[in-house]
């Protein structure tokens, strides 16, 4: 389970996909950045902990698909509430809760989709 902030996550990275999946492996797999070269050196002293939840990260970052893909799964994922997750273990978030309109990032190999109103995450199912 990862526990992460979106917003902290993607202004870090300045917009850029790669480095946000490098700062979600470190969140991930708890990488310590090994000296002050290290790519990871610049994101050590924030916080990137909040209420948005990957039941299984694991499988994400370590999957075949693209970076922006992946970036956009965690974009939308972290609109979903944690307390209902908590409550129900329910993963999957109402299309009229979501603040931006996934089916324009839908593809048919994707990562997201929608059924009857509700999205429906691959790795959280």
């Amino acid at each position: 389970m990862l526990y992460y902030n979106w917003q902290r996550i993607f202004r870090a990275a300045k917009q850029k996909p790669s480095e946000c999946i490098r700062i979600a492996r470190a969140l991930t797999f708890n990488t310590i950045p090994w000296g002050l070269y290290d790519p990871l050196y610049k994101y050590n002293l924030n916080a990137f902990i909040g209420e948005s939840y990957l039941s299984n990260p694991i499988d994400l970052l370590n999957s075949r698909y693209s970076k922006y893909d992946i970036c956009i799964y965690m974009a939308i994922a972290s609109q979903r509430s944690l307390a209902s997750y908590l409550l129900s273990k329910d993963t999957t978030l109402e299309l009229i809760h979501s603040r931006v309109d996934p089916t324009s990032y839908l593809r048919d190999d994707s990562l997201l989709w929608v059924d009857k109103g509700i999205i429906h995450f691959k790795f959280e199912e």
